[in-house]
């Protein structure tokens, strides 16, 4: 090449840089994405660090309580039936048309089923809270009464994260994920400051529970201040019964809620048969690597959230090609970031383990973790097909294929649990790939003008190859972490060849077509 040709592709690549940084997609593209990330992090940071001085001050039978309380909060939100992901998806739908009189349905919608659904739910939990204390929890003596209190307030609140939800799912649709962002880092900040005031003037788990249901209520009231802003005069959150913009709503939610429900069960399934064909000391083990490296897949999935409603809005506008360049980018950084998190888990999985968790523990569990790590690797990959998919309107594909891959685990876990322990059950996640990779080149043909057929797969190569690299790495050079000073240099250095050998697959294995 002259110097002149070098000059000139210089040049060009600057201006390309430039371009993409003047580009308002882009900028709030990635103000949504470091948003939405902060606020996810947030409140598991502030738990960490407070969890220690909750346990001390309740006790552990009553901290027990307060997640028990929690969990029941979890399996209840099943009962949303998906009308979040529809919220977004109409609100975004609507917002590409400029049509604010159709937004203003949709959210008024959504908000009067939430509310019918979160009372229902919330009267069940009070109604069972006895019966589920008594004969279905563990529960000592003293504590069923607070128990059966802490459960009855659960479902109150219960109702109103359904009613949060509608006007976080607002914002989402109108990309505005710095206001939700705000509002929730605040509260979050607000509730834990709040609780721990409690707690050191002597205040039990009561009054944390009030604490946590009114704060969360004063936050889904700032949120529908923020709703109300956007939509100007069309704004009313009057309750409204109007058959065709429920048909439209149930018409996606019901397969977005096959997805969670999915969902659900992949994530859990597993354990439950841990528990039952070994035992819960093994599922102990199991759970504390699997909650381990699923914080990859959480905080990818959180930066990345911000792509359904844009990939609604690029949809309904006709925008192939933007649709294919924000698709490839976010690919792209998913892959790089997932494998630069991931190699250094994977090869440094005994001195994390034992610094973290003891000797012992990291001789039964390191080599699950490294399949675990793996796995999530390939499964971060899939965020943003998952995010198009739902945005393009691919729904049903996609629970379809968390169906699929729910069922494909539970057969992987009973063949290989009874064989291989907790190992086997990290195996077992693996099964997924093959559905995601089918689901993912399906995707690319018909809604991003890729035609390869094998272009949803490709992307199996760079991960690999990266892993097989690190392999090799580990057996040649082993785990040199013997302490923490050590421990962090290693894992810098890895997270670093990680990203290199991560960019250098995606552009050598041609991850994004060449037309693209």
């Amino acid at each position: 090449m002259s110097l002149a040709q070098l000059r000139g592709a210089l040049t060009s690549t600057t201006a390309k840089i430039k371009g993409y940084g003047q580009s308002p997609e882009l900028r709030r593209s990635i103000k949504n994405s470091i948003y939405n990330t902060a606020d996810y992090a947030l409140l598991p940071l502030l738990w960490l660090l407070s969890a220690r001085l909750f346990t001390k001050r309740l006790g552990v039978d009553q901290y027990g309580v307060w997640m028990l309380t929690n969990t029941i909060m979890g399996i209840g939100g099943t009962m949303a039936f998906g009308l979040s992901d529809a919220t977004i998806k109409f609100v975004a739908q609507y917002r590409a048309q400029s049509n604010l009189a159709a937004i203003q349905r949709v959210i008024r919608t959504s908000l009067t089923v939430y509310t019918l659904l979160g009372c229902v739910a919330a009267a069940a939990i009070m109604a069972l809270a006895p019966v589920m204390v008594s004969r279905l929890f563990h529960v000592e003596v003293q504590n069923q009464s607070l128990a059966v209190w802490a459960i009855g307030l659960g479902g109150i609140g219960l109702l109103v994260r359904f009613l949060d939800s509608v006007f976080l799912s607002a914002l989402q649709g109108f990309e505005r994920y710095d206001g939700n962002a705000r509002v929730s880092m605040v509260v979050n900040l607000v509730t834990v400051g709040a609780n721990v005031v409690s707690v050191l003037t002597g205040h039990g788990l009561r009054s944390i529970l009030v604490t946590i249901v009114a704060l969360q209520l004063a936050g889904a009231i700032a949120k529908a201040f923020l709703v109300k802003k956007l939509l100007g005069d069309h704004w009313s959150f009057l309750p409204i019964f109007e058959k065709e913009a429920l048909r439209e709503i149930f018409g996606f939610s019901f397969y977005s809620w096959i997805q969670t429900l999915g969902g659900t069960f992949l994530q859990q399934a597993d354990r439950f048969l841990i528990a039952s064909l070994i035992n819960t000391q093994a599922l102990g083990y199991y759970s504390v690597c699997s909650q381990l490296t699923q914080q990859i897949q959480a905080i990818l999935s959180k930066a990345m959230a911000f792509l359904f409603p844009f990939a609604s809005v690029a949809q309904q506008q006709g925008d192939v090609a933007k649709l294919r360049r924000f698709y490839f980018k976010g690919l792209a950084f998913t892959t790089i970031v997932a494998v630069a998190m991931g190699l250094p888990i994977f090869l440094l999985a005994h001195g994390i383990l034992s610094l973290w968790m003891g000797p012992a523990f990291a001789a039964k569990t390191e080599s699950s973790l490294r399949v675990l790590i793996i796995s999530a690797t390939f499964v971060s990959t899939s965020i943003v097909p998952y995010y198009y998919m739902n945005g393009v309107g691919f729904v049903r594909m996609n629970a379809l294929s968390s169906v699929v891959s729910g069922i494909l685990v539970v057969g992987a876990s009973l063949l290989l649990v009874p064989q291989f322990g907790i190992l086997g059950a990290a195996l077992a996640r693996l099964a997924t790939i093959p559905v995601t990779l089918v689901t993912r080149t399906i995707l690319h043909q018909r809604a991003l003008g890729d035609n390869r057929w094998y272009g949803g797969a490709v992307i199996v190569l760079p991960i690999s190859a990266c892993y097989l690299l690190g392999y090799a790495l580990l057996m040649g050079v082993g785990d040199p972490s013997r302490g923490i000073f050590t421990l962090f240099p290693a894992a810098a250095a890895y997270a670093i060849l990680g990203t290199i050998l991560a960019a250098g697959g995606l552009r050598l294995f041609r991850v994004e077509p060449a037309e693209a």
